[in-house]
């Protein structure tokens, strides 16, 4: 059957244009990849062989991640791509998105959508945030009187990111179990520094403790929660939409409750959104960062508005499907760096958020990612302390009962969401 369908592909190159697979000249630029999801069963490296691309991963009966070769011209990847795209071996082919946590990326102040702001806690390699110790995150959200009350369950939370620390113990005792590490496809999902500066920015391992912060954050509020690490971007920041997408599978898999997303790609992805619908419809809920490009216009996964073949998987009571959470300050004013727009849900406090880095020392870091793990975070306490018997998302209780912050943010009426969760309005309201 393999050389058959080698055949045909090579006839769809030729009608591209494309005499044969030569490499070309080689090049200099970054290695490309494409997520390619698949109309017909066919293994990865069967389709590895067909393109002369690199098997990077694969799905199995769902999709398979290919990599351009070193040497391997632009113009033929990109011509691969589109034939792949047209072929019936897929349903689509697409560019693999660059995927990165907001505070990583570029330090640039451009404004554009797309470019990612960085923040104290990633300037020069991660770790440099403002000390504060003896805050309690759960104090400045009043949180104490829901604590108090009666656990009810213990959700469980997947946190897609840098990985975790998992020798302190906040974490280790915290942890569903160890997790995985889709970046480099093996157990654990910890974090992991290398000393390279791999992405030619001038900063070394910018990202560290990024995925510890954001654990630390959800369990300082949720203290009774469930970590399940999943590694899907490296030390700078850097990861791939696919790795995301094999995360979110495990996160399923695993039977979580709430999936955090303190990551943003540099473009949407069908693939995410394909496993971000599994995921929905399979009852679990998925809150995203806006992005630090201090503009209008959220990036995706928080931009997830689903596909015209999917929306029908989407369960009705989640309407507003990923909650897409943007960062104000303790007044309530929108954090400069925070993206807004119409695909707000919710604000959560991303400035001077306190949590633990990998060390251990409580640091104060800021960003969207900071304030999507505070969102996330009060969701599992809600969850975890409301009566089994309440079925209602916790993200779309949170948007029902949420504080307006247009008075604050007067020029942005409507591009904030609701506005600020408000953790006592919502356990308030679930007791009617």
């Amino acid at each position: 059957m393999l050389p058959l369908r080698r055949s045909l592909f090579l006839v769809l190159l030729s009608l591209a244009g494309l005499s044969s697979l030569s490499f070309g000249q080689a090049t200099m630029q970054r290695q490309q990849r494409l997520n390619a999801i698949l109309a017909t069963p066919i293994t990865g490296p069967d389709l590895a062989a067909m393109t002369g691309l690199n098997l990077v991963g694969e799905i199995p009966g769902l999709a398979i991640s290919l990599q351009q070769p070193l040497g391997m011209d632009p113009e033929l990847f990109q011509r691969i791509l589109s034939v792949l795209d047209d072929s019936s071996l897929t349903t689509i082919a697409e560019p693999d998105p660059r995927v990165m946590v907001p505070e990583s990326d570029g330090c640039a102040f451009t404004g554009q959508v797309g470019v990612q702001q960085c923040t104290i806690g990633f300037v020069s390699g991660g770790g440099v945030g403002e000390p504060c110790e003896g805050v309690n995150l759960a104090s400045n959200f009043g949180l104490g009187p829901i604590i108090q009350t009666e656990l009810t369950m213990q959700p469980v939370v997947a946190v897609l990111d840098s990985g975790i620390e998992p020798n302190l113990p906040t974490i280790s005792n915290a942890l569903l179990n160890p997790g995985f590490d889709h970046v480099l496809d093996q157990a654990g999902g910890f974090e992991m520094a290398n000393g390279e500066d791999e992405d030619n920015d001038g900063l070394i391992d910018e990202a560290l403790g990024h995925g510890t912060h954001v654990a630390t954050t959800i369990l300082s509020l949720s203290p009774d929660a469930l970590i399940l690490p999943l590694r899907v971007v490296d030390a700078e920041g850097i990861g791939f939409g696919f790795d995301v997408a094999e995360g979110i599978l495990t996160a399923i898999t695993e039977g979580v409750d709430m999936i955090n997303l303190s990551l943003s790609m540099n473009q949407p992805s069908e693939l995410v959104n394909l496993l971000i619908t599994l995921a929905l419809s399979n009852g679990i809920e998925v809150y995203a960062a806006a992005g630090n490009t201090g503009s209008e216009g959220v990036l995706f996964p928080a931009s997830f508005s689903g596909s015209s073949t999917s929306n029908a998987m989407i369960p009705a009571n989640m309407p507003n499907a990923v909650i897409g959470v943007a960062a104000v300050n303790s007044d309530f004013a929108r954090s400069s760096f925070s993206s807004f727009g119409d695909e707000v849900d919710l604000c959560g406090l991303g400035t001077r958020v306190c949590a633990m880095i990998p060390t251990g020392e409580l640091q104060a870091w800021q960003g969207t990612s900071m304030a999507c793990a505070t969102a996330t975070g009060v969701a599992a306490l809600l969850r975890s302390r409301l009566p089994a018997k309440f079925v209602q998302p916790i993200g779309e209780l949170m948007i029902e009962t949420a504080q307006s912050v247009d008075a604050e943010n007067p020029d942005m009426a409507g591009l904030l969401g609701a506005g600020a969760f408000d953790a006592q309005a919502a356990f308030a309201a679930a007791q009617r």
